[in-house]
């Protein structure tokens, strides 16, 4: 597989982990207060409606955990040949931001069976309004004008508390 395919791959991954990630979470509390207080409402007040109500919601939770599942395999198979990529978020001297995103790939094995490892820099300017606002507070607070955070350890992160929701899910469900 070329290189540049596998380089848009993982930014779409990492992308869409990211917003999976945020719905997973919302989710989560939306089937919480359905549980505490949606379904005994419905069950109360609308006993012949009820039934339906929670089909509909545990239906929908059923496919949540299977996405769930499959960010974790997909995350997964990319972390085998992602080993790092850092974000670099820079203000600078006109007030404009860019951001650099420093990716590292296995690429391939050599014949003595070593990694080969291929590093893929991107750098684009970003509006004040991409600028994620706790990066902004850190700017304001300390005037640091370049910020830089390891990426792949916050999605491990994140999918690791997709991880928990769903063992969580499992003890509820018992």
């Amino acid at each position: 597989m070329p290189l540049p395919i596998i380089f848009l791959i993982a930014a779409t991954i990492g992308l869409a982990v990211g917003a999976a990630a945020v719905v997973v979470a919302c989710w989560d509390r939306i089937v919480g207060w359905t549980k505490s207080t949606f379904l005994p409402w419905m069950e109360k007040y609308f006993p012949e409606l009820a039934d339906l109500a929670h089909r509909a919601f545990m239906s929908l939770h059923g496919v949540v955990r299977k996405l769930r599942t499959e960010i974790r395999e997909a995350w997964t198979a990319l972390r085998t040949r992602l080993v790092r990529q850092l974000v670099e978020f820079s203000r600078t001297v006109d007030n404009q931001w860019t951001v650099k995103t420093i990716s590292w790939f296995v690429a391939s094995l050599s014949p003595d069976g070593s990694p080969q490892f291929v590093e893929q820099e991107t750098t684009r300017p970003v509006r004040i309004e991409e600028v994620p606002p706790e990066l902004l507070e850190s700017w304001m607070r300390r005037r640091e004008d370049t910020i830089t955070f390891d990426l792949l350890e916050l999605r491990d992160k994140e999918v690791m508390e997709v991880e928990l929701m769903d063992e969580e899910d499992e003890g509820d469900s018992r």
